[in-house]
């Protein structure tokens, strides 16, 4: 599982951000939508001069109804990808026109079965997305499609989960923070990512 996808979500800083990327990150994940790790517009543009390829910069939105203030955003900070939670299929698709769209459901949304077909990657996360709570990940086994897991991940527990499922990557947030929830921690990032790879 060398080539394992893995996306270190909730970067709110450079320092963080850079952290991730010579950890072996594929993936940072900036939070632009009102949450604890939402970061400025100002800030988004510090971590976009850092990551560039093949390290994707990924957008959070969580809630969006109106397109065009995530297809805004992604251009001026120069997001190829952005990652939905809580939307609509119609706002998914009109986002999707304009750039990669990671779209998040719960671990049982009816709509799993729809994107599994789709062909294109999807995260599956607890039944609150974002949240970091733990679920039962034997609930994805025979899963179809390329699904990215989500959801009270560890480096103690990745490893079993990526073996247990087989999926095409992972994501975390909260499980690779120290004390201050908006801060990584480096041991763990680098444990995170290689504990995932090494299953």
């Amino acid at each position: 599982m060398s080539d394992l996808f893995v996306k270190i979500c909730g970067i709110t800083n450079t320092e963080d951000a850079q952290i991730a990327i010579d950890a072996g990150a594929s993936a940072i994940g900036i939070v632009l939508s009102e949450a604890t790790r939402q970061i400025e517009i100002a800030e988004a543009h510090k971590i976009r001069a850092l990551v560039t390829e093949p390290v994707q910069l990924v957008g959070v939105f969580r809630n969006i109804t109106d397109p065009r203030v995530v297809k805004n955003l992604a251009s001026e900070i120069g997001l190829t990808t952005v990652q939905l939670h809580d939307t609509a299929p119609e706002v998914v698709e009109e986002i999707a026109r304009t750039c990669d769209v990671l779209e998040a459901f719960a671990f049982n949304d009816l709509a799993l079965s729809e994107a599994s077909s789709a062909g294109v990657p999807f995260i599956v996360d607890s039944v609150d997305p974002g949240s970091g709570q733990l679920f039962n990940h034997e609930n994805l086994k025979g899963l179809d499609g390329d699904f990215i897991v989500a959801g009270g991940l560890t480096p103690d527990n990745v490893s079993s989960v990526v073996a247990a499922t087989q999926p095409y990557g992972v994501d975390v947030s909260s499980g690779v923070c120290g004390d201050d929830p908006r801060k990584k921690d480096p041991d763990k990032v680098a444990s995170f990512i290689h504990s995932a790879r090494n299953t």
